[in-house]
């Protein structure tokens, strides 16, 4: 981020204007536009920095410095800006609000570098290339209204990911931290900025008769400069042939060179064009950790390893579908966990250095049988043979909070966000060491700040309202919960809905929620865990640990959490609860 306190020895050029900060001037067609101070160095933070979004709180420090001053100061200087530049309502061509996050500086600037003799120069392409350190190729968008091959998109942006990755000059996101921007229409600029990278790749695609016709571009994310664009059209039946000739213009773009792949146990690919895409659509739905996602994650997954069975990540993705579908309590433990063990471990079969089988496993150690030295084994050596495996480091960072280990948990939190920067998973998940420490202060202010720039992320609500009823903020907690059993009636989230009732005196509404369950448990799975919580917040200690002695001998998952869960608190030193704990090996 370009800062207005240093010396800045460049001249911008936009539209009808030149900025010279350092005669702090602003000319319009040759003619100095008198300007304040503050409102001068409001626009020096957005021109010098164009392309970026500026959050409000860096532009208030840029322009004040460490200097404590109101908000609406700011919002007074974007308005005189606005009406200096000559921009009208709802026509802002040079600053744009974006809601929730700040403000761009959005028309075209040409910046020119001052020179030690006077003179400037403006920045050349392969000046660009040799300052592109990281990329991030999106999902191409297929534009034909059938949208019969979706994801061949999806698999275009997979195939050039791995290309790219072989080549250690540059940072190349993973698939996983892109996948979630499928058909999203999102800004590549802005998906630039969130997942932190010097450039990034994106481009539409369509079909003309047999034809596939390609329209790609990378872009500087800085300077929203183009670096490379191409078209492309060969036949439909070729397009496997094409992505290894776009990965070579891509690489000369960038001034890099292709490596040869280190061929990465278990990622060969289907030799089916039309199953990976669905091996791809798989993995976009389970990245969406609902019941319905899962299910037909599974599916895809199923297919594929029935077609192509000698392909060790369908077995993967069969295990890890059964795994959340265990460990979200949609399934029984019975139910998802054995199948789970089963298939990874025909993945490690195939492909015994899979980071991915390895991480699988532990899952199914950890939740499942709770043998914690294998479980910790598995995860440690998933993290060794793929350090980029981000789900093996977040799944990892929840097995160390078991153990009230949380500063080791942060750490493979943060070590994952460096994979994925831009997931708010991840983000919610910083803010859960402090949850499960009784720090409910600073986890209130990571979740409240994850609604703010997702407010539709249940996992983050979820975890506010966790945090609030433990706070001593029961009735917000219960405003919360209620708006997420509306929105989806989970049995954990009704759970913690009657223990927050519970816990503001309405144990009517409390026993009402165990009523729930119990309807609930007509047509599906119910875990005893949640029982229990609605039992503890009731103060019914007896019913609460028959409960958990139920969990035990069904092999619930979520007892794994019995030595840290704030719901819980009330059992601590209950001979039966110590009992429980020791069994378990959590003492």
């Amino acid at each position: 981020m370009s800062s207005t306190g240093s010396i800045n020895n460049s001249t911008y050029e936009f539209e009808d204007y030149v900025l010279r900060p350092s005669e702090r001037l602003l000319l319009r067609n040759g003619n100095p536009v008198p300007l304040k101070a503050k409102v001068f160095e409001t626009l020096l933070s957005l021109v010098s920095n164009h392309g970026r979004v500026l959050s409000k709180e860096d532009l208030m420090k840029l322009i004040w410095s460490d200097r404590y001053v109101e908000e609406s100061n700011l919002s007074q200087y974007i308005f005189i800006l606005r009406r200096i530049l000559g921009e009208h309502p709802q026509d802002h061509r040079f600053i744009v609000t974006i809601p929730g996050h700040g403000y761009r500086f959005v028309a075209k600037v040409n910046e020119v570098h001052e020179t030690s003799n006077g003179t400037g120069h403006a920045g050349s392409a392969f000046d660009q290339k040799s300052r592109v350190k990281s990329i991030a190729i999106l999902p191409i968008s297929f534009l034909d209204p059938g949208r019969q091959d979706e994801f061949l998109g999806v698999a275009l942006a997979d195939t050039l990911i791995t290309q790219l990755s072989n080549n250690k000059s540059i940072s190349v996101r993973s698939t996983a931290a892109v996948l979630r921007y499928t058909g999203s229409g999102k800004d590549p600029i802005l998906i630039g900025q969130e997942t932190k990278v010097d450039s990034i790749m994106s481009g539409t695609m369509y079909k003309v008769r047999d034809n596939i016709v390609l329209n790609l571009q990378l872009t500087n994310v800085a300077s929203q400069e183009t670096i490379w664009a191409n078209r492309f059209e060969i036949k439909a039946s070729d397009f496997l042939e094409l992505q290894s000739e776009i990965a070579a213009d891509v690489a000369d773009a960038l001034a890099i060179e292709l490596e040869k792949p280190d061929e990465p146990a278990g990622h060969k690919m289907p030799k089916s064009q039309e199953l990976y895409q669905k091996y791809l659509k798989g993995r976009f739905l389970w990245e969406k950790r609902t019941e319905a996602g899962l299910l037909e994650g599974l599916s895809c997954a199923q297919e594929i390893a029935k077609a192509e069975p000698d392909f060790a990540l369908a077995h993967v993705g069969i295990a890890d579908s059964y795994l959340l579908l265990g460990e979200y309590l949609y399934l029984s433990p019975e139910e998802s966990f054995p199948f789970a063990r089963e298939a990874a471990e025909t993945a490690l079969t195939l492909e015994p250095r899979l980071a991915e089988g390895h991480a699988s496993l532990a899952e199914y150690y950890h939740y499942y049988e709770k043998d914690w030295a294998k479980a910790e084994e598995s995860y440690e050596r998933a993290n060794r043979l793929n350090p980029n495996y981000a789900s093996a480091r977040h799944w990892y960072a929840w097995s160390l909070m078991c153990f009230g280990r949380f500063d080791e948990a942060l750490e493979q939190i943060e070590a994952a966000q460096q994979i994925d920067p831009s997931s708010m998973v991840l983000s919610t998940s910083r803010g859960l060491p402090f949850y499960f420490k009784r720090e409910y202060a600073k986890a209130i202010r990571q979740f409240e700040m994850v609604l703010e720039i997702d407010p539709q992320l249940t996992y983050a609500r979820y975890y506010l309202a966790s945090a609030l009823v433990h706070a001593g903020d029961a009735h917000s907690a219960i405003r919360e919960f209620e708006m997420l059993v509306e929105d989806d009636p989970l049995q954990q989230a009704i759970a913690h809905l009657g223990f927050s009732y519970a816990e503001a005196g309405k144990f009517d509404a409390a026993n009402g929620c165990l009523r729930d369950l119990d309807e609930m448990e007509q047509s599906r799975y119910i875990s005893p865990y949640t029982r229990a919580i609605v039992h503890c917040g009731l103060g019914e200690i007896d019913e609460a640990l028959a409960m958990l002695e139920q969990g035990l001998y069904e092999k619930a998952p979520w007892l794994v959490w019995l030595r840290i869960d704030p719901f819980l608190t009330r059992l601590y030193g209950e001979p039966r609860f110590e009992r429980l704990l020791e069994k378990l090996g959590l003492q």
